[in-house]
């Protein structure tokens, strides 16, 4: 599970294997919190550039249609944004007193521990 959180907060954060060990569990979570949102507002952002130049190519696909063989518009934005699916909206959510208390016997108090072993505590 370590490994794991190392490898995201270096995909994330840039953090190296051997400056992860500096920031405490809520660092750690702070900094990856604020590198998702950040990835959450780009995707958002390509999403609607998508969307704007999408609605540009069904507009002018649907102005120069053949009316007599197509009476309604046939083409809609959303045909032209297959490679773009709108993310997902984010849930937040929030951790009860269980989850907290299992968040820290399982990942903080062993990280501590260890750094204790080590000396580095």
């Amino acid at each position: 599970m370590i490994r794991q959180l190392q490898e995201r907060a270096y995909d994330l954060c840039e953090i190296k294997p051997q400056e992860f060990w500096n920031y405490t569990p809520a660092e750690i979570a702070s900094m990856l919190r604020i590198t998702s949102d950040k990835h959450r507002r780009i995707e958002d952002r390509e999403y609607s550039r998508a969307y704007r130049e999408a609605f540009l190519c069904s507009f002018f696909t649907n102005l120069y249609r053949d009316p007599e063989k197509h009476p309604k518009p046939h083409v809609t934005p959303s045909d032209f944004l297959y490679e773009y699916p709108k993310p997902a909206p984010r849930e937040r959510t929030v951790m009860n007193d269980e989850e907290i208390e299992a968040t820290l016997k399982n990942f903080v108090y062993p990280i501590l521990k260890a750094a204790e072993n080590s000396g580095g505590l």
